[in-house]
């Protein structure tokens, strides 16, 4: 009698234990997190960090190997073993971009660049395409005044001799005519105006060069939501005929 009550105890823990180890499988089976990529690739992982920008995980099956890191902006999902769900597509789609200024190094390039090449260095560097240009024509119409300018100069300077008594042989006490040397005085004070203007011009494209360089700021980059399924709207049109339209958020 003993013999067999102590049979049926062996068998009750026996049964206990299997269905303890079998509990404990079951729990290790689903203590995990999934992170489901964006291009369908689905890790099981245990989730130890969720930052800002990053989500930090080891390997299921292997908690004391490495640390692993991945973007949230790569990130889909994270399945819990809990069975909680956590989406990552939207908030990383909606989130703004840093829009990061122009550096004291690239503003002074900037600006060195410009003092050469007017309007260069806005184009390469800032990619400031409405002072490069105001400084590119200001420039290239300043060089050339002062160019053609001081080829006035050059040319209004030369001595030419003018004759200034004509002479007449029929008259009594003839003497011939007499002649000096002189210059061109409407070409000269044509080219003194034209350098002034260039170098006027020129002073001025030089200041404007070293505000718009130190002031400019990078524009801040355009956010247009990606495609929301919330936007399509069946419509019903004259005739029964259906239409579709769809909104698009900014």
């Amino acid at each position: 009698m003993v013999n067999k009550k102590r049979m049926v105890g062996e068998r009750t823990m026996k049964k206990m234990l299997f269905l303890a180890i079998m509990s404990l499988c079951a729990t290790a089976a689903f203590c995990q997190d999934i992170i489901v990529m964006k291009n369908g690739d689905e890790v099981e992982a245990i989730i130890k960090e969720i930052g800002p920008k990053e989500v930090k995980y080891i390997e299921h099956g292997n908690p004391d190997g490495v640390l692993y890191t991945v973007l949230k902006s790569d990130v889909f999902q994270i399945k819990y073993e809990n069975g909680k769900r956590e989406m990552f597509s939207e908030a990383v789609a909606n989130t703004p971009a840093v829009n990061e200024n122009f550096t004291g190094g690239q503003r002074v390039g900037t600006w060195a660049i410009n003092s050469i090449l007017p309007g260069v260095g806005s184009f390469v560097i800032m990619g400031d395409n409405f002072g490069g240009g105001i400084q590119l024509g200001a420039g290239v119409l300043a060089y050339i005044l002062i160019i053609a300018g001081v080829a006035d100069i050059v040319k209004g300077s030369e001595l030419y001799e003018v004759q200034t008594s004509p002479g007449n042989p029929d008259i009594y006490n003839y003497k011939p005519p007499t002649t000096e040397w002189v210059n061109d005085e409407d070409t000269l004070n044509g080219g003194i105006a034209m350098t002034v203007i260039g170098g006027l011009l020129l002073t001025a494209n030089g200041i404007f060069n070293i505000a718009r360089s130190a002031m400019y700021d990078k524009p801040a980059p355009a956010v247009a939501s990606g495609f929301d399924p919330s936007g399509l709207q069946l419509a019903v049109l004259a005739g029964n005929k259906v239409g579709i339209s769809y909104t698009l958020r900014f």
